[in-house]
């Protein structure tokens, strides 16, 4: 299997949580239980056939500047970066795994912005200036 060193998708996420719980509710509700998790105190790592996902603690976090509409996504808690072996995952296939990360986010109240190449694909452009997606409150 090879795994690009480029990151083919950033989905940045505001939870309040550790980055072991923010991986764990991934395998649990959107990837599936076929990945390996491990993790320390600031990431977590989830491997599969045909990715790796990081879930980050972002150094740029800010609970201010993070309130502001719509480009305060660079400043939530966390930065969750995918990697993919395109040779062996389709487009449609990035597209869906995305997708299913924010569902997940959103459905269970976390502000989240997906930044790639292919955002306009994704359901609401990927969260990038949408009012239907959860945002942070002051």
């Amino acid at each position: 299997m090879t795994i690009s060193d480029d990151i083919d998708c950033s989905v940045y996420v505001d939870a309040d949580t550790s980055p072991g719980d923010l991986a764990r509710s991934m395998v649990d509700a959107a990837i599936g239980p076929m990945v390996n998790l491990s993790t320390d105190a600031r990431n977590a790592t989830l491997r599969g056939d045909h990715f790796e996902i990081e879930v980050l603690k972002s150094n740029d976090a800010d609970t201010l500047r993070r309130l502001d509409f719509p480009d305060g996504f660079l400043y939530f808690s966390f930065k969750v970066d995918i990697y993919v072996d395109a040779a062996r995952m389709t487009p449609e296939e990035r597209v869906r795994l995305v997708d299913q990360l924010l569902h997940l986010f959103w459905k269970n109240g976390h502000p989240a912005v997906a930044a790639c190449d292919y955002e306009d694909q994704l359901r609401l452009g990927g969260g990038f200036k949408s009012a239907d997606v959860p945002w942070p409150k002051r």
